[in-house]
């Protein structure tokens, strides 16, 4: 998804981040290029929060369109091991940090993945 950002002229670490609108095209591409990606038969990692069921059907439906399969990867990590890892990135600088708001946003909409959305769990 960076160079989603970067191609239509959004900067994460700069702080220039889209709106509602830019947001779509952004996900819009990258399912589209998902797509693309399944019609030729490759395996795909979308690496994303995804963390609202409702996204993670997005990206099923995706798949679903050309017959491919999915499930869900869920690395469960303590949020108390979530805002040790942003404080050491955000001290270290060595890759983007996400606003602070917008992690606390994250874990406080999060949904744990169902039985039905054929999950590996990893702690």
């Amino acid at each position: 998804m960076p160079n989603i950002l970067e191609e239509l002229g959004f900067d994460w670490d700069a702080g220039r981040l889209p709106d509602e609108a830019g947001w779509k095209k952004v996900f819009d591409s990258s399912y589209e290029q998902t797509k693309d990606a399944l019609k030729d038969n490759l395996n795909v990692l979308y690496d994303s929060t995804n963390h609202t069921k409702s996204s993670r059907n997005g990206l099923r439906k995706v798949a679903q369109e050309v017959g491919a399969e999915t499930g869900v990867i869920f690395v469960d990590v303590p949020t108390e091991v979530v805002w040790k890892r942003w404080e050491e990135n955000a001290r270290q600088k060595n890759r983007s940090v996400v606003a602070k708001e917008l992690v606390e946003q994250t874990i406080q909409s999060f949904e744990m993945p169902t039985d039905d959305e054929q999950v590996l769990q990893l702690q």
